[in-house]
């Protein structure tokens, strides 16, 4: 089932689920799934961010985290385990994928929802020469900017639908 994509699919673009954080938790994993894409590979940035005024804010992760996914893989939901980086949590957050290279024509469509979703978030760039600066020239071996932790624009909040993207989370036992 497609629920949303973007209107242009250029590098900085980000679509993102909240997570429910009931007790403090560690994030285990991230699952996301992609309804259709057109494209032979996709890469991706997750991000982690803390709410502020129930909208992203603070990128929690203290390094990126890349992945590429290729057309034969977006066929099932991508499994993303996060135990290394021991990341806590004791609120809810919104984890994002964001686009790490503009795509060009074609589609990429989110979905796939879990039940008890929403809401989800998109921040989507106007396309044009500025959403291209963050990203390596083709064939180049350097990665986008490490440093950008903050969107580059407003996020679009859509409260009662799910995108798709979930997480499993260890909760701490309670005293």
């Amino acid at each position: 089932m497609r629920i949303d994509g973007f209107a242009a699919n250029s590098a900085g673009n980000q679509i993102g689920q909240r997570i429910i954080i009931k007790r403090p938790a560690f994030l285990e994993e991230v699952s996301v799934g992609i309804s259709d894409c057109t494209y032979d590979t996709v890469s991706f940035r997750l991000n982690v961010y803390r709410l502020q005024r129930d909208y992203p804010a603070e990128n929690m992760l203290s390094e990126p985290i890349y992945f590429k996914v290729s057309r034969e893989q977006m066929r099932n939901r991508l499994y993303l385990n996060l135990r290394r980086y021991r990341l806590y949590l004791t609120e809810d957050v919104v984890v994002a994928i964001e686009l790490v290279r503009s795509l060009g024509k074609g589609e990429l469509w989110f979905g796939q929802p879990l039940a008890g979703g929403g809401p989800f978030y998109k921040l989507e760039q106007t396309p044009g020469p500025g959403t291209a600066l963050n990203v390596a020239p083709k064939n180049s071996t350097n990665t986008v900017d490490m440093k950008r932790n903050q969107p580059d624009g407003p996020w679009t909040k859509y409260p009662n639908l799910g995108v798709g993207i979930d997480a499993t989370v260890l909760e701490l036992p309670t005293d």
